[in-house]
């Protein structure tokens, strides 16, 4: 399972991180690959350990100089591979895992959560640039092209992937969203404790800049407007 972050602090990893977990869970053999971002962990507190229970992590270095030897690496560990999970289409990523199956070929899985590119996508703005915007959103696409399969957020990523040509019998619904096992039930009953009767309206996800806080929080203090009963965990 190949993904950019450092799974350790970034919010939206917890998207990877249930999912090898689950895989775990199921007997399958998983490796996560891994890239510490040293700043962020003097900095920001430790949402998660690297891995879920009996995964793998293998950590690369994430500065551009290092993607030769990433390359290397991964060609190496895609050998063994069934199977390649690509989480988003960043080409520091990308580009060494489309190397190392133009060596090993073998099947692809993207899993596509988020518009990264084109106009309003997350590159741009995070760059405050259109040009990477516009670059991303090229590459974005370009993914499918090499793809077997794909898991997508949303109905409009979906109907984006069949717009490119892509089979529907290889789409694969797989909305952003908290694992059912996210929440302890020695927290579910300490809640049925203190909340009695009233409806726990629980906000499980990240507040990081570049994913619309505000907009998040307005949204839910209109739902807690028109429900009075309405108990707010975040």
């Amino acid at each position: 399972m190949v993904q950019r972050f450092d799974v350790v602090n970034v919010g939206c990893a917890e998207r990877i991180w249930r999912q090898a977990e689950e895989l775990a869970t199921r007997d399958y053999e998983v490796t996560l690959i891994q890239f510490p971002h040293s700043e962020r962990r003097r900095t920001l507190p430790s949402l998660r350990p690297e891995a879920p229970p009996g995964v793998r992590v293998l950590a690369l270095d994430r500065h551009a100089a290092s993607i030769p030897e990433n390359i290397r690496i991964l060609s190496r560990e895609i050998q063994s591979a069934d199977l390649v999970h690509l989480w988003k289409c960043y080409p520091d990523t990308g580009i060494p895992v489309l190397w190392g199956l133009r060596k090993h070929p073998g099947p692809l899985h993207y899993d596509w959560d988020d518009l990264e590119g084109g106009e309003g996508g997350i590159a741009q703005r995070l760059t405050d640039s259109p040009l990477v915007g516009n670059l991303i959103g090229t590459w974005e696409r370009l993914i499918l092209d090499w793809a077997d399969s794909v898991s997508v957020a949303s109905d409009e990523i979906g109907r984006i992937c069949q717009s490119h040509g892509f089979p529907s019998e290889s789409i694969f619904f797989c909305p952003v969203g908290g694992s059912p096992r996210a929440i302890d039930d020695s927290i579910l009953q300490k809640w049925e404790q203190e909340f009695g009767d009233r409806t726990v309206l629980t906000f499980l996800g990240q507040m990081e800049a570049e994913d619309f806080p505000v907009e998040v929080l307005s949204a839910i203090a209109g739902v807690m407007r028109e429900q009075d009963d309405l108990h707010l965990v975040l």
